[in-house]
């Protein structure tokens, strides 16, 4: 029974000095890569060639720390840190000199860069990138549809119940016709013709 005990002690004692190792070998992992980091950033910022480091991880860190609390305001936020960065590395190249095509780029987006830098600003400053009102379901419900026409429509596999037949319509009945009957003869004209006319022949 004691050797069993003692046999757990060391085995126990085994694995947390293995795993206070392990955490020491990660911190020691973090603070190398932390040095080479460094190092890395002193090597850029003494290359002739990149006089833009300071600028690029200025801009870097600003980036990352920029938040909203949405992400069109972190959005928004970024871009701006982003902006600045590339005004700074234009305004170095202006003030170092260089290619007149290259400096006049520069200026242009140093230029470009600061309005946009501005807008955005503003649109923090009117809260236009505030999120959206929640919707909730009471107001976003449908009115109720309109009842549908009711059809008469028959059951499936069942015949249509016939509906009562009309009585059929009487159809109106030519009037009589009147028989015409011919008009009575005009009674002959009473002569009026005197002897003496007749006499005369002018009747």
């Amino acid at each position: 029974m004691r050797k069993l005990l003692t046999h757990v002690t060391l085995t126990g004692l085994m694995f947390g000095l293995a795993a206070c190792g392990q955490e020491n070998s990660g911190n020691d992992q973090a603070a190398a890569n932390a040095d080479s980091n460094a190092s890395a950033n002193q090597m850029a910022m003494n290359d002739p060639n990149n006089p833009y480091s300071q600028a690029e991880m200025q801009m870097h860190e600003r980036m990352m720390a920029a938040q909203g609390t949405n992400p069109s305001e972190t959005w928004v936020k970024k871009m701006i840190e982003h902006h600045r960065g590339a005004v700074e590395m234009s305004n170095v190249l202006i003030q170092q000199g260089g290619d007149p095509k290259v400096l006049e780029i520069a200026r242009r987006t140093a230029q470009e860069q600061q309005r946009e830098i501005e807008e955005l600003e503003r649109m923090l400053s009117s809260g236009a990138t505030a999120p959206a009102p929640v919707t909730t379901a009471a107001t976003t419900a449908s009115k109720p549809a309109a009842p549908a026409e009711r059809r008469d429509a028959a059951p499936s596999g069942k015949a249509k119940a016939e509906s009562p037949r009309e009585a059929p319509k009487a159809e109106p009945k030519a009037a009589p016709k009147s028989e015409s009957k011919a008009a009575p003869k005009a009674a002959p004209a009473t002569p009026t013709c005197t002897a003496e006319h007749r006499a005369m022949g002018h009747c």
